[in-house]
């Protein structure tokens, strides 16, 4: 009979009464907990709140010449197996030929996606459709070579969303319906199956035959990779209404730790080996009546021993080891923050670029992404909004909706380049592998540059 635990945390109470945590406060349902604690074990545990409301960040700055920069050489990955490429959500700096040729452009990959999220391994592109359709299309060849659809004829009629990941020729699946599945794209076969009854919702992490996945109820999962059977499962605080915000996950290898951001503001640090939270956040904009306010932030991403969450009003770093808040700055971002060792970059909803100090919080420079463009050929209407940041081969990249690739000068913020790549606009976020850039336009076409 296999083992499952079950960790069942009673967040609302907590978080109405403001209390912390002590080695009495019996958080684990004894017969689900994997152990008794030991006497003198405390779960550091850092709930408090957060927010404080402030006018967000909106003035330009110049960068003070005395300033040293210290980026990471850029590097030249082969695959994208996660959402965000890699297990801390952050791939720092990339490598990019950046020779602004098209090398290929594929016939239309479905009429059924939309807002499509594409990942590579091996030169294959890996997506899905809203049917149902799990697709591996090879870049090389310039063809589809396997499609496989794990639903029967009840759900043809369905709006399927399916979450992704692929590692070692295995493509993990989660979805609105309920299932989770693992499928080997060169075999060609199903490997396991389970349905759990309620919709998932977050990104899927993969780490040491773990595999990491969240449903709609903020609940997280642990699954075994080989036959898919429950490590254990956590009981996060729920919320009534549903945020765009989809659930987060990250990994911390280094301390065996991962890091969840649920759809009410609750960032939850815990052990996977040994199954005890080690802290808690609330990012919320009130403890007071948590389960009716919606959350919308941004995922979190991890560097080193940095986390940093943008949050309602504010951007946040905190030490991943013990949650304590590291700086805050009232500076909301509108997209997926780009993290590298010493420094953040990110782009807010009035069209900043700022770069700060990762260390220590102060903005190190803004500035306005129009400024000094003409405004009758540039504007937001016409490049429609930011949705994706990037460093690449020191420059940072900012890709809009409407298929444009804004490049500026990490140094300082001043463009160097503007490009429309994508006549038919941007439907999915780009990715990089071996030195090219792919990404899906509006015409749900693949293409490749170099």
């Amino acid at each position: 009979m296999q083992k499952v635990f079950k960790f069942i945390f009673y967040s609302s109470l907590i978080l109405l009464s403001h209390c912390s945590f002590d080695n009495k406060t019996g958080i684990w349902n004894e017969q689900n907990s994997p152990g008794k604690k030991k006497k003198n074990e405390v779960i550091n545990t850092n709930l408090e709140d957060v927010f404080v409301k402030n006018k967000n960040y909106k003035a330009e700055k110049s960068v003070n010449s005395n300033y040293l920069f210290n980026i990471e050489e850029p590097i030249k990955n082969k695959n994208w197996n996660f959402l965000f490429q890699n297990i801390s959500n952050n791939l720092a700096h990339i490598y990019y030929y950046d020779k602004k040729k098209l090398l290929l452009v594929s016939k239309k990959l479905s009429k059924n996606i939309k807002k499509s999220r594409i990942f590579i391994e091996d030169d294959n592109i890996i997506y899905s459709d809203s049917m149902g359709n799990i697709f591996v299309y090879s870049s090389s060849l310039n063809n589809k070579i396997f499609s496989f659809n794990f639903y029967k004829k009840k759900y043809k009629k369905s709006n399927i969303k399916i979450y992704l990941a692929v590692k070692d020729n295995i493509i993990y699946a989660a979805d609105n319906l309920g299932y989770t599945y693992a499928l080997d794209y060169k075999l060609k076969k199903l490997v396991w199956a389970k349905e759990l009854g309620i919709p998932f919702r977050s990104n899927i992490m993969i780490h040491n035959n773990q595999m990491f996945v969240a449903n709609q109820d903020n609940n997280i999962y642990s699954f075994n990779t080989i036959n898919g059977t429950v490590n254990w499962n956590f009981a996060t605080d729920t919320t009534r209404l549903k945020a765009s915000f989809e659930n987060n996950i990250i990994v911390d290898s280094k301390n065996s730790s991962i890091f969840f951001l649920n759809a009410s503001g609750i960032l939850y640090s815990i052990n996977y080996t040994r199954k005890v939270i080690n802290w808690i956040i609330n990012l919320q904009r009130s403890s007071i009546s948590i389960e009716n306010e919606i959350y919308e932030g941004k995922p979190i991403s991890l560097n080193n021993d940095k986390i940093v969450v943008s949050g309602l009003n504010n951007l946040y770093s905190f030490n991943s080891f013990t949650g304590q808040q590291m700086w805050k700055q009232p500076v909301v971002s509108a997209t997926k923050v780009l993290q590298t060792e010493n420094n953040i970059f990110l782009i807010t909803n009035e069209n900043l670029l700022i770069c700060l100090d990762s260390v220590n919080g102060d903005i190190v420079w803004s500035q306005n992404i129009f400024r000094n463009l003409n405004p009758k050929k540039y504007n937001i209407k016409k490049t429609g909004k930011f949705r994706s940041i990037f460093l690449v081969n020191y420059k940072v990249f900012l890709f809009s909706d409407n298929g444009y690739l804004f490049s500026y000068d990490y140094k300082n913020g001043s463009v160097k380049s503007i490009h429309k790549i994508l006549k038919k606009g941007l439907d999915s976020d780009p990715i990089f592998s071996d030195g090219f850039m792919f990404v899906v336009d509006g015409k749900k076409k693949l293409l490749k540059f170099e």
